[in-house]
């Protein structure tokens, strides 16, 4: 693992503990009555989701093969992600404390640091993968136990907090990509 900034493991630290709170919170105060509440309890609910789903899976993401989210042709260059928004996302996501949440390594130019970054890049897209899967799961349920306003949030919250990560995640493969071709790095993880 790479190691980071005392500082960004403390603003790390912050905004998972405010997270978590929030949700503890949100949870036990919404949780008989979902409905009532829905956007509290979604974003409670999908924070807990969250937290389960990357301790549980963030270590098995980092040793996947980096070749297992591999670009198709149509997304290499980017521009399907910048006609989707997910430039206005990363802006977004980069001047609030939700950046917070992942302090990256930054990308070395040789082959080692390139690989590093891309079993990153995996890990993040891996975890959001199953995330959203698991939220748009339980989003579902919620939908057949008569509880629409409860699903319409969760699906609303995979969507920001999973649907649009991975897209980001493979927009900046891409671009780690062209950065190693350029370099005439690793084109075989190319």
């Amino acid at each position: 693992m790479t190691e980071i900034s005392s500082l960004a493991y403390k603003k790390l630290l912050l905004v998972s503990w405010t997270f978590s709170a929030i949700s503890i919170v949100g949870l036990s105060t919404t949780s008989w009555r979902p409905d009532r509440y829905p956007v509290l309890f979604a974003f409670s609910l999908s924070w807990v989701i969250n937290v389960v789903v990357f301790q549980c899976t963030h270590g098995y993401w980092l040793r996947v093969d980096p070749m297992r989210f591999r670009l198709a042709g149509w997304e290499r260059e980017g521009r399907i992600y910048r006609w989707a928004g997910v430039d206005a996302f990363r802006w977004l996501l980069l001047r609030s404390p939700l950046s917070w949440l992942g302090p990256t390594p930054k990308l070395a130019p040789h082959r080692a640091g390139i690989e590093r970054l891309l079993r990153h890049l995996n890990c993040a897209e891996g975890v959001h993968r199953v995330g959203g899967v698991v939220t748009f799961g339980v989003a579902g349920g919620y939908f057949l136990a008569g509880h629409g306003a409860v699903g319409f949030y969760l699906v609303l919250m995979a969507l920001l907090l999973h649907v649009y990560p991975v897209m980001l995640q493979r927009r900046n493969r891409g671009r780690v990509f062209r950065v190693a071709r350029r370099l005439g790095g690793p084109t075989s993880l190319v």
